[in-house]
């Protein structure tokens, strides 16, 4: 699914639209009408929570990264453009980018950037990874470099080409690079982990970032080959890792999808849905498609973006809240 300019609007604990909300004591307005950040990620620094996202105009385009803060969820402040993508060598203003996710290297002391590359007037065919860094949580992000993933490089406890399930996407791309459109990132100690959907949208590819946190060190593994899921959220609970993601249905909400594994770059084993509702919220995910989980209050909720394909401008985003049983998420 593309991504798209939102107004913010309702929050609650259990069911969230940012906008009007409450939580605890307070009565949350979590911002403006002209509050934009699509398809990114919250991370808390210091004193904050920080919101990137997408800042689109009203046909959809993204010309750069804002960012939001906030320390209580009750007011957010707009905290700037944190990348421009005309200022950018590779970027320019025909470029596009999407799916921004940022993380603190403790290690570095400074902010990295990830997002959904594709070059100036090439449609979606580049399918690369962008980097961008800065030692300020709001920027700007100095763009580091653009890639395939792992070229020339077989997955985790492959010896041969040909031992690979649904693989003829994967041989087609394999010397240049895999593709990388839809993406999280998910961080463990010191260790990062990108989570891209690959092979035309058929393959979702876990790869593991080296010490420069710019490169991939060719640790990887496909999950779910011609399984067709877009935008990954990874998180783990206990010694589980979950992935929650869409299907493939371009502008139009689908059934959300729920994978676990014990190891990262290991074997993952679809569960369902993670939906329970009415039959409608289960086949539309709410009418929403997942961009990123963040914890708050304890609590873990996922973003989702709803999509108005009639009228990008009037997309909203909402939140749901994470329950537990017998050892799997669900949303309600």
């Amino acid at each position: 699914m593309k991504r798209v300019l939102f107004n913010i609007i309702l929050f609650s604990i259990a069911f969230l639209y940012i906008g009007n909300t409450k939580a605890g004591n307070c009565n949350i307005l979590l911002g403006f009408d002209n509050i934009n950040a699509h398809g990114g990620n919250i991370i808390k620094y210091e004193n904050f929570y920080y919101l990137f996202g997408e800042n689109r105009n009203n046909k959809g385009v993204v010309k750069n990264i804002n960012v939001y803060k906030t320390s209580d969820f009750c007011s957010w402040t707009f905290s700037g453009n944190a990348f421009y993508s005309n200022n950018n060598h590779n970027i320019g203003a025909s470029g596009i980018i999407e799916r921004p996710k940022v993380i603190y290297s403790v290690s570095k002391k400074r902010f990295y950037m990830y997002f959904h590359h594709e070059l100036p007037n090439t449609g979606y065919n580049s399918a690369l990874i962008g980097v961008a860094s800065s030692q300020n949580i709001v920027g700007p992000y100095k763009y580091i470099r653009s890639f395939r993933i792992n070229p020339g490089v077989l997955p985790r406890h492959t010896k041969n080409i040909n031992e690979l399930k649904y693989s003829d996407f994967f041989k087609r791309d394999f010397h240049k690079g895999q593709m990388s459109r839809d993406l999280t990132v998910y961080q463990e100690g010191g260790d990062v982990f990108l989570i891209s959907s690959s092979e035309d949208n058929s393959t979702l590819i876990v790869s593991q970032l080296d010490s420069t946190l710019a490169n991939l060190n060719g640790n990887y593994n496909r999950i779910s080959p011609h399984g067709y899921n877009e935008a990954p959220i990874l998180f783990k609970e206990g010694n589980t890792y979950f992935l929650i993601t869409s299907g493939v249905s371009g502008w139009k909400p689908n059934k959300a999808k729920l994978y676990k594994s014990k190891n990262l770059l290991d074997d993952w084993v679809y569960v369902g849905t993670p939906i329970r509702s009415s039959k409608s919220n289960i086949n539309t995910t709410f009418g929403g498609q997942g961009a990123f989980i963040f914890k708050y209050n304890m609590d873990d909720y996922i973003f989702l973006d709803s999509w108005d394909s009639e009228n990008l401008s009037k997309s909203n985003i909402l939140i749901k809240k994470v329950y537990w049983e017998n050892g799997n998420p669900y949303l309600k």
